[in-house]
This record gives C-alpha cells, structure tokens and sequence, in this order.
C-alpha cells in the first residue's frame, strides 16, 4: 500500500447532523479529495490541508449544535472565527 493510500484512509465518521453552513463545507472537502489522488505535486500538503479542513468543519457543525441545544449564544463568537481559515 502506498503512502498516499494510508494517509487517505480515513475513518467511517458517525452519523452527524450537517447544519446547512457546514454541509456544503462538508461536501466541498469530499469533492477535493476524490481528486487529490491524481495531483501530481504536493499531493501530502493536500491531503494535511483536507484534513485540517474536515477538523475546522467539524468543530463549526459542534459549536452550532452547543448553540442550538443550549441556546448559548455567547458561544457564537467562538463559532465564528474558525469559518475564515476554512474559507481561504
């Protein structure tokens, strides 16, 4: 098995309930990676750059549950600075 092949596995993720702001994040990064494969160059970066992706997305779709089911919204600052870095 190749290196790149082991660093794509990725875990079955549990079932998790997308908010529409992060499913379209969601997707975008699977989209990505179904082509990283085929990169000729940096193809490692990618795959650390996808991955650091998936986690911020994760972390935003955490916060806005915390929100929704706590009705905290002085969380939402918190939720809103990890959205920059995911959208550069």
């Amino acid at each position: 098995m190749s290196h790149c092949a082991r660093v794509r596995s990725q875990p079955i993720e549990p079932a998790v309930q997308w908010y529409p702001a992060t499913h379209v994040s969601k997707l975008l990064v699977e989209f990505i990676d179904r082509g990283v494969g085929a990169f000729r160059r940096n193809t490692q970066a990618s795959y650390r750059l996808l991955e650091r992706a998936r986690i911020i997305a994760r972390k935003i779709n955490n916060l806005i549950e915390f929100v929704e089911v706590n009705d905290d919204w002085k969380v939402f600052d918190t939720l809103t600075l990890p959205i920059e870095p995911l959208e550069e």
